[in-house]
């Protein structure tokens, strides 16, 4: 192995664990559920950089598993579907895939967010 694949290796692991720690505060902790952008300007930058590569990493997460599931769910397409791209060509499902997945991360993530401070403010 060469360290290009040692680097993508330790990356994936950690979007994986960001993502899956970002769900689990969501669903078990949701007064501790502070991480949006709006929530990451006010504090310190020592504080605010990491918070904003750990917000990154949870959104790469999530965007990825619906990407995958999204993908899966689009198997019935028939593979003569494409769309040319500037590198060559792409099953039309991948391209749906890839939009729906990573687009629909923002309105997720808004919307986590919102149920968090709900939560939160009944528990109180």
């Amino acid at each position: 192995m060469n360290g290009i694949d040692i680097a993508f290796v330790v990356l994936s692991a950690a979007v994986a664990v960001c993502a899956a720690s970002y769900l689990w505060i969501f669903l078990y902790r949701p007064a501790a559920f502070r991480f949006s952008l709006s929530e990451l300007e006010g504090l310190a930058w020592y504080k605010r950089v990491p918070g904003t590569f750990y917000f990154g990493f949870a959104s790469f997460g999530l965007g990825f598993a619906l990407f995958k599931a999204i993908e899966s769910a689009l198997w019935w397409m028939p593979q003569a579907w494409i769309v040319a791209n500037g590198d060559g060509y792409r099953p039309l499902s991948w391209v749906i895939a890839v939009a729906l997945g990573y687009g629909s991360v923002n309105f997720i993530t808004g919307k986590m967010e919102d149920i968090a401070q709900k939560l939160a403010a009944t528990k109180t």
